[in-house]
């Protein structure tokens, strides 16, 4: 069988909507905004057998999974369509969508990393409750603040998981929005990213926005650039007016200061890399060079444990202890 080396998170199908010379996409590194390049979609977005695993039978899956996602990818082109030919996007052609979107939510490393880091703090977590139990070896003199130093390696396999909690986590919040396809009707086009699905509470002030993080019932602005001049678009039901609907499902944005607030979310949504079709997009992406999604873990003493919290928050992308599979012996 054919094995799968590859594994794209960000969708070459998706990219091509992205692209502009002969094919090729402008590609930003937050990193070093300063310095873009001209790559074909099929050459970025993917980490080599990110989606492999181990199975119970000791062999290595390089395919199921990635499989799996493509089946749901191959909507993307009819989905596209639909959006451009104004169709409306109501039953199965709108839970195809989403659900296309909640997996690109779901598979991206921004949020593997995350659930990652999640489990590294649980982990660390159970080792501070066991010294303080007193069921751990005594640490050695002058090395009182081990733990604090303590690195925590994950196995990149066991946030395959964190997949599917992130799915549900998409399904909650779809489910309290309505949708919309907006037109961008301005000169300034769309970007993208290495995690385009954006969302956040539309009532904090811009500067206090944090990634993913709302509250029960309150408001909720949904971005994914499906092209330069196309997005998709969700909200509560308090500010639908702030558009130009021409139809249940479809509308336009023809405000130019509207259009550099959304590409600045896509920016600031971005883990490692924004997508553009213009070479001169350093200016607007640069602001945000430091800034990712990243998560916030700690600690709460609790009867019988210490119980770990995470919170979404845009800051320095974390460095990652790199996971050798020789740990696992």
């Amino acid at each position: 069988m054919y094995e799968k080396r590859k594994h794209h998170f960000v969708p070459v199908t998706y990219l091509k909507g992205f692209t502009a010379i002969e094919g090729s996409l402008h590609v930003y590194r937050k990193a070093d905004p300063t310095k873009p390049f001209v790559c074909k979609p099929e050459n970025i977005g993917f980490t080599n057998y990110y989606y492999g695993f181990d199975k119970a039978d000791g062999t290595f899956d390089t395919n199921s999974l990635e499989d799996a996602f493509q089946l749901v990818e191959n909507d993307w082109p009819a989905s596209l369509a639909a959006a451009r030919n104004r169709s409306e996007l109501l039953g199965n052609d709108l839970a195809r969508l989403l659900e296309y979107i909640a997996l690109q939510r779901a598979r991206v490393p921004a949020t593997r990393d995350s659930y990652e880091r999640f489990q590294a703090a649980g982990i660390l977590a159970t080792a501070r409750q066991l010294h303080a139990q007193g069921k751990l070896p005594p640490i050695p003199g002058g090395r009182e603040d081990i733990l604090d130093d303590l690195e925590i390696t994950v196995s990149p396999q066991s946030s395959l998981r964190g997949i599917a909690v992130a799915l549900e986590a998409c399904e909650k919040v779809f489910n309290s929005l309505n949708f919309g396809i907006l037109r961008n009707e301005t000169e300034v086009p769309l970007l993208t990213s290495d995690n385009p699905v954006i969302w956040f509470d539309p009532s904090m002030e811009e500067d206090l926005i944090q990634p993913y993080r709302i509250t029960q019932n309150g408001p909720i602005d949904l971005f994914f650039p499906m092209a330069p001049d196309l997005l998709l678009y969700g909200w509560n039901p308090r500010h639908a007016e702030e558009f130009l609907f021409d139809g249940v499902r479809h509308g336009a944005l023809t405000d130019p200061d509207r259009i550099a607030f959304v590409n600045r979310m896509i920016v600031r949504f971005g883990y490692h890399t924004v997508f553009s079709t213009s070479a001169s997009d350093a200016p607007q992406i640069a602001p945000y060079a430091t800034m990712s999604p990243t998560l916030s873990t700690a600690e709460v003493p609790v009867i019988g444990g210490r119980l770990v919290v995470g919170t979404m928050t845009f800051g320095p992308m974390a460095q990652k202890t790199k996971w050798k599979p020789e740990d696992t012996s």
